[in-house]
């Protein structure tokens, strides 16, 4: 008997329960392919022989880490599993290591996965796979990833299958945030259409995923999207039946436990003790539609985003509508969001092949040159997500080069490194080296952060150690001009930008004044600008403007020289004109500089004591007053003084400007409203230049920044951005 061991290393597409989440730590990195129809061979010493196992819920990579034989596997391991010569390492996960290997008779490039035989094999898990493979044996379709091989060979077991030169939809979409845009529908939808291809053939063969994710998907050079990971794999009962001719196992049984990647379960996967068939697969279809056409995943749990929380949330809580992130999305492809995200599994559609009819209008003809024409922009390897608003940003900006040499690692938050995936298919081989050869089973790996980057807290980032605010670029022009830009702010859909600009004499009422940019979409470029007009810009000075409620409420400093005054202008809607100015504040005394936060509820305001010190305000409502203000404690305000402080939606990140000689840029993080600012340190010099940095802004998120600044080699004071990137 040549039985495997269970094999799925991804740290973060686990069994999660309520009390525990396991994250691992596992290394994985892409792997390509020279050739994709190696075959493999074997003898019948070889064959699979496949028996009964147990059925278990996925161990966490936590457990399956710490097992010793592992160590003790890979220091014995030789050089040749059967017919394989192995190569370079691509990847380790809980059970298993992944191999670039050579077929020695054929010449072929595989990757093989190598399972130790070892004392220590859990053979109820070794049981369950066993299982799990005489089901996966039935899948062959051009959108689930082809298998090779599988066989037992000098004190390992193995599992071949071709290498797919290409990246995952994640990776993909990554490369496009990371640029500032969004990824065009075309292919957002060309992907998913062909994902939902490859989910019909392995519903059609009574298999459930569990696990449908944008890193399972990838797309080859070719244009392919393959399915991978079915490691976590769910059966439906007529498929049980043929797979356990005894009767030992019955339909797949409601687990205790929610398997899957938190995020993107279906509701009654997060249910944990629900049946789940099909359309739960169709929900994390349209979730993984939602997040490449957003880079958003549609329900978000507040706080720290814990298991428990966002079970609740999937739950529970209604998806943002992904208008909100990105106006332009079809109708059409909206109607089939909706449907998808439906929490009654009956009102989601009824068939994967039904998904895919319906996106074939919005699919890109030639997703293989879309992919090519998005990597060929990509000046750099991506290794995160962006969910900040994209701003359409140059790739070269002129003083920043000097700051500090842009690098990354292949560290992630709190420790966690990339782990690697799984996917296990069989298919039956038609010209192996052995006519006898009867079944052939494979291994994909891909990698995967352990926590979406995307899903991850601002405050939690930059606490890691492992993330930084660098600049990115400047805001373009006509936004930046030859003139003196102030400040800025950007509505949290990123269809409203107000900036503050001095001496653009053709329309100026004062020194300084406020303009309003618009566009129609995030990738559109802006307007021309609107200055604001005599009955909001005076002889005088308009400056640090907040926009607020939706982009349709700007607060901004007016002063004369000798007084500063907060006000505020509304409209109703974006078509419609700005009132007149009214004050902000009740307290005269906190006026200099007011940043609000997106929904207007809470403001970050200053106020000359000894120095200049920072207080936040809040209220219940847009129509409530304000209450009084709580100074904020000695690890912000110190005797040098502290001005234009700006403050995250979920108030756990604060960046101020400091006045030294130059002022910089400081950063403080906090568990939430009603904890004391613990961790302050001073921006590094990737946006702490020579010369200053002041007024900054930061995106509702946390994850971006802007801020006015003047660099050596450009005098001119400009507004830069600034996002979290890994260090």
């Amino acid at each position: 008997m040549n039985p495997y061991p269970d094999v799925n290393g991804n740290g973060n597409s686990r069994t999660f329960s309520a009390k525990s989440t396991g994250i691992g730590n596992g290394i994985g990195n892409d792997g390509t392919s020279s050739d994709a129809e190696t075959h493999g061979a074997r003898n019948d010493q070889q064959a699979l022989n496949l028996g009964e196992g147990s059925e278990i819920d996925t161990p966490t990579v936590v457990e399956m880490t710490n097992r010793k034989h592992k160590r003790a596997s890979a220091a014995r391991r030789p050089d040749l599993i059967g017919a394989y010569r192995l190569g370079r390492q691509l990847g380790e996960g809980g059970m298993g290591t992944v191999f670039e290997a050579v077929h020695t008779s054929l010449d072929k490039t595989v990757a093989i996965k190598l399972i130790s035989a070892g004392k220590e094999a859990d053979q109820t898990q070794i049981g369950q796979f066993k299982r799990e493979l005489k089901a996966l044996g039935r899948l062959s379709h051009s959108n689930i990833v082809e298998a090779y091989d599988g066989g037992f060979a000098d004190g390992e077991y193995y599992l071949a299958m071709e290498l797919i030169d290409g990246p995952s939809a994640g990776q993909i979409l990554s490369r496009a945030m990371k640029e500032s845009k969004f990824l065009s529908i075309g292919i957002a939808a060309e992907i998913v259409r062909q994902a939902a291809l490859g989910l019909h053939h392995a519903h059609e063969q009574g298999i459930i995923h569990r696990d449908i994710k944008p890193s399972n998907l990838i797309v080859d050079r070719t244009g392919e999207v393959k399915l991978l990971d079915l490691g976590l794999a769910a059966f439906e009962s007529s498929v049980q039946d043929r797979v356990d001719a005894s009767k030992e196992f019955a339909a797949e049984k409601p687990s205790s436990s929610a398997i899957g990647t938190i995020g993107y379960m279906s509701p009654e996967q997060a249910a944990q003790g629900t049946a789940i068939g099909r359309q739960s697969d169709l929900y994390s279809l349209g979730v993984t539609l939602y997040k490449l056409l957003t880079g958003r995943l549609p329900i978000e749990a507040s706080g720290t985003g814990n298991a428990a929380q966002m079970f609740v949330a999937v739950q529970n809580e209604t998806p943002v509508d992904p208008t909100v992130y990105r106006p332009e999305i079809p109708d059409g492809v909206l109607e089939l969001i909706d449907r998808l995200l439906q929490k009654d599994p009956l009102a989601r559609p009824k068939t994967a092949d039904e998904v895919a009819t319906a996106l074939k209008d919005f699919a890109a003809d030639d997703l293989a040159a879309a992919v090519e024409a998005l990597q060929e922009d990509d000046t750099a390897a991506s290794a995160g997500e962006r969910t900040a608003v994209p701003v359409n940003l140059p790739t070269s900006v002129p003083g920043t080069q000097n700051c500090s040499r842009w690098t990354r690692n292949s560290l992630t938050w709190g420790g966690l490194v990339i782990s690697l995936t799984t996917a296990l298919f069989a298919n039956w081989i038609g010209r192996s080296l052995n006519a006898t050869s009867s079944k052939a089973f494979a291994l994909v790996a891909s990698e995967q952060n352990a926590i979406e980057e995307a899903e991850l807290n601002a405050a939690e980032m930059l606490r890691s150690g492992e993330w930084e605010f660098r600049v990115t670029g400047k805001l373009p022009s006509p936004i930046n001009t030859e003139f003196y830009e102030n400040s800025a702010d950007l509505s949290s859909d990123g269809l409203v930008l107000v900036c503050s600009s001095s001496a653009r004499q053709d329309e100026s009422m004062g020194r300084a004044d406020l303009w309003v940019f618009q566009r129609d979409a995030i990738d559109q470029p802006w307007s021309s600008g609107t200055n604001l007009g005599p009955h909001i810009n005076s002889e005088h000075d308009e400056v640090l403007p907040s926009l607020f409620d939706d982009g349709n409420a700007i607060a901004f400093t007016f002063s004369d020289g000798e007084t500063k005054t907060a006000m505020v202008i509304r409209r109703e809607s974006r078509q419609s004109a700005w009132s007149e100015p009214t004050p902000l504040l009740q307290c005269t005394d906190y006026q200099p500089s007011v940043d609000l936060t997106s929904d207007g509820l809470n403001a970050v305001v200053s106020r000359s004591v000894t120095s200049w010190d920072l207080f936040v305000i809040r209220r219940k409502n847009l129509d409530s007053p304000w209450g009084e203000p709580i100074q904020l404690g000695t690890s912000i305000n110190t005797y040098l003084g502290e001005v234009s402080g700006s403050i995250s939606d979920d108030g756990r990140l604060l960046v101020f400007s400091r006045l030294n000689t130059n002022p910089d840029l400081w950063v403080a993080i906090r568990d939430s409203w009603d904890d004391e600012f613990l961790y302050v340190r001073r921006l590094s010099d990737v946006c702490n230049c020579p010369g200053f940095e002041k007024h900054p802004r930061l995106s509702p998120d946390g994850k971006t920044l802007y801020f006015s600044a003047i660099r050596d080699d450009d005098p001119i004071h400009d507004i830069y951005v600034a996002s979290l990137v890994r260090k």
